[in-house]
């Protein structure tokens, strides 16, 4: 003869670690009146949830590629100058973008080297979108760019190698080559 709602709470998981993992139960205490008058006394109630184990497995070594930082999960990535055209000692904003299901905020910053410029790594953003049932989101890196020589300047593809966990296997994207008119 009552009326119940149903909260349920949802967390997502990332191990940082291999091994045997035991979540403790959850505790809920909530208090209920005996009558319907305001002044009532409450009744105070307290359940647990069932302790939660799982194994976190490590990727595995064997087919890593060199480069590997450490990236988990079903990528996507892209990147962008803020401009096409620059002059030498002027800094232009390079952006990569890593769209990610999995654990966004610890995705690695990815490696790059240009012979004709001076590189300062810039800001990360990360945005996350709990909504679905696998988290993902993206994250975003940013380098200022400072060239040091004049001419048609390539930044070539970017490698991102990475573990995707619903194929189990190391795969690597890569960006497409930008060019710059110094």
């Amino acid at each position: 003869r009552r009326c119940f709602e149903t909260l349920s709470y949802r967390r997502g998981l990332f191990p940082l670690f291999p091994g045997n993992v035991t979540i403790p139960p959850a505790v809920l205490t909530y208090s209920l009146p005996l009558t319907t008058s305001f002044f009532s006394r409450e009744e105070s109630f307290e359940i647990r949830s069932d302790s939660v184990r799982f194994v976190a497995v490590e990727p595995p070594a064997r087919d890593r590629p060199p480069d590997y930082a450490g990236a988990v999960g079903t990528l996507r990535i892209a990147a962008r100058l803020e401009t096409s055209a620059s002059r030498v000692g002027d800094p232009v904003v390079l952006t990569v973008r890593v769209h990610a299901a999995g654990n966004v905020k610890l995705l690695p910053r990815p490696a790059l080297e240009l012979p004709w410029a001076t590189i300062t790594p810039g800001d990360e953003r990360v945005e996350i979108d709990s909504t679905a049932t696998r988290i993902s989101g993206t994250k975003e890196f940013e380098w200022l760019i400072t060239p040091r020589e004049s001419g048609t300047q390539v930044i070539p593809a970017i490698r991102y190698p990475y573990f995707d966990p619903v194929i189990r296997r190391y795969a690597v994207l890569e960006t497409s080559p930008l060019t710059l008119e110094v």
